[in-house]
């Protein structure tokens, strides 16, 4: 089965800064423990890093680049990683956005992004 449970993997969120440096917010679901009452809470990991020059300097042209989805086109799939990418300047007004979360397949300038993203543990 494919349910999501207590204490499993909710999502990920890259931060990347002008600096070239990262933080990465991995985020669980609660763990319940019936015999407690305490309210379970939601679990965050942080990493912390910098991107080397050629990566970052590659990111900044692809973020850059003025469209990042064909238009009209619509992408259909059932399973996989869903993914919500902004840019933003470093003042922090919106450049440009893949858009709600979805799948990004086929869009070779999104799944470029996603591949010079640090990875995680």
């Amino acid at each position: 089965m494919g349910l999501i449970g207590s204490g499993d993997w909710r999502e990920t969120v890259w931060e990347i800064f002008y600096d070239a440096s990262y933080r990465i917010y991995i985020k669980y679901n609660p763990v319940f423990e019936p015999e407690t009452e305490q309210i379970p809470q939601f679990r965050t990991q942080i990493l912390n890093g910098e991107l080397n020059k050629e990566a970052f300097t590659k990111l900044l042209q692809l973020l850059s680049t003025g469209q990042w989805r064909t238009p009209g086109k619509e992408i259909v799939a059932c399973d996989g990683t869903a993914w919500k990418i902004d840019f933003y300047s470093e003042n922090g007004e919106l450049l440009n956005s893949s858009g709600k979360l979805g799948y990004i397949y086929g869009e070779k300038v999104l799944e470029e992004i996603v591949r010079l993203l640090p990875q995680c543990p």
